[in-house]
């Protein structure tokens, strides 16, 4: 429990500083990547929530149909995490190669990326 709940805040901790982006030393793409990520985190983090109130309650709370939307729900806020995460390395790598071009790379491109996740 306090795991989730350190989880929820660090993650809005995390979208309150992105949103004051003149302050990090980021580029636009990599803001917008991770301000995915805390949102796709605190989703997880709901989800896990309501895993864990069906096992401390010992009995399912949830009929079958809304066992199945959030077992794909979990499944789709994991998968975001990990194909973020992926890009925001890749975006990194791109960065570290070519920083005059990573200069010039607008938030669009961050926001494409999203929108294909």
């Amino acid at each position: 429990l306090t795991a989730i709940l350190l989880d929820v805040f660090g993650n809005i901790l995390v979208l309150a500083i992105c949103r004051k982006s003149d302050r990090i030393k980021l580029d636009k793409t990599s803001i917008i990547i991770i301000r995915n990520l805390s949102v796709a985190d605190i989703g997880y983090a709901i989800y896990m929530a309501a895993v864990l109130v069906n096992i401390l309650v010992g009995e399912d709370l949830f009929d079958k149909r809304w066992c199945a939307v959030l077992l794909y729900t979990g499944y789709c806020f994991v998968s975001a995490d990990v194909y973020l995460l992926c890009f925001l390395n890749i975006n990194k790598l791109a960065t570290l190669k070519s920083p005059l071009r990573a200069k010039f790379r607008s938030a669009v491109y961050g926001r494409i990326i999203v929108i294909v996740i």
